[in-house]
């Protein structure tokens, strides 16, 4: 008489199973357009009726989902507002420069409305009329393409984008911007970042980019490249500097502080561009230059005092430090107890 091995129940259950999961039809992300207002109108993120599944199309779809790519492109002339009223996490968002009006609210994705959390593993380009990011945070896994010269699109909140990937760019105009908090690995090329930079991961300048706002190099960040870092007139600064800042070049205007570290830039110009009298002060701690210095006055009237009287930081200099004064305006330098070597 043959014998017969039987299979355990229990083993021949969960082939059953495995069998049924392979069989089974796989859900992939889908295309979302916008269909929910026309010119002169908004309409609500969080519904049925603002989504198609095609360009212009009839609405009914589905609200964007983790796994779909959201657009929108004014086909069909849905160019109205819409007004995010729920957390979103998405795939990717493109907002086309066709995606634009005549109406107060045409072309305006509004987050300040409601202020919601958005995030988006992938892309995210907003080439459109406005953008209202809002007090809720943006946490983006890919690129971000802002909107291009004369083009300025972005009104912001105390929101902050978070850029989270690795090997991905940031890009743009001087439009308005939240704060960016560089997470990941992320190659800059936005020509002005208007509300200042949190760096705890790496941040590569590979021709120029400028901050008007405080930039924050926290432990482990690293601001580098073959470009240059520009801090802007109005309140370009560096207020902490834990890291490693060795981009090529930087230049500083004289309207803010740097605060104290090292910085390993092959060279850092500091100018001051005002006809009154200015006094710069510098912080506490040590200031290590390991590249070239430039002090610059600009004007042919004023004086420029650079006062380390103050906070008596230290001062190391490894490369060339030049002072450079117009006809009539002078630099005057006023020491504290800090060391200066050389």
């Amino acid at each position: 008489m043959s014998s017969i091995n039987r299979m355990p129940i229990a083993l021949v259950s969960l082939v059953c199973a495995t069998l049924l999961l392979a069989a089974a039809p796989r859900t992939f992300g889908a295309d979302r357009y916008w269909v929910g207002a026309t010119t002169n109108e908004t309409a609500n993120w969080n519904t049925t009726n603002s989504w198609s599944t095609t360009s212009g199309g009839p609405s009914g779809a589905s609200v964007p989902g983790p796994d779909d790519d959201v657009y929108f492109d004014g086909a069909g002339g849905f160019i109205g507002g819409c007004v995010i009223d729920a957390d979103v996490d998405v795939a990717s968002i493109t907002a086309t420069t066709d995606y634009e009006g005549a109406g107060d609210d045409d072309g305006h994705i509004d987050n300040a409305t409601h202020n919601h959390t958005i995030d988006v593993s992938g892309d995210v380009t907003v080439l459109n009329k406005m953008n209202s990011t809002g007090d809720g945070h943006w946490t983006v896994g890919g690129n971000w393409q802002g909107s291009s010269w004369p083009l300025s699109n972005m009104t912001v909140g105390e929101g902050e984008l978070r850029m989270t990937g690795d090997g991905k760019t940031l890009a743009g105009w001087r439009a308005a911007m939240p704060k960016v908090v560089i997470e990941g690995s992320i190659s800059s090329s936005y020509d002005v970042l208007t509300g200042g930079v949190d760096v705890p991961g790496t941040l590569t300048i590979p021709s120029q980019s400028g901050v008007n706002g405080a930039i924050r190099v926290l432990p482990g960040g690293t601001i580098t490249g073959s470009g240059t870092l520009a801090l802007g007139y109005s309140s370009g600064k560096i207020t902490q500097q834990d890291g490693t800042i060795d981009v090529n070049a930087m230049t500083i205007h004289f309207s803010n502080p740097l605060a104290a570290g090292q910085y390993d830039s092959a060279s850092v110009s500091m100018s001051f561009n005002f006809s009154n009298e200015r006094t710069w002060t510098f912080g506490e701690g040590t200031y290590i230059f390991n590249g070239d210095v430039e002090f610059t006055h600009n004007n042919d009237t004023g004086t420029l005092v650079l006062d380390a009287s103050v906070n008596n930081p230290s001062f190391v200099f490894g490369g060339d430090v030049l002072l450079i004064e117009a006809a009539a305006g002078d630099i005057d330098w006023s020491p504290g107890t800090g060391t200066i070597t050389f």
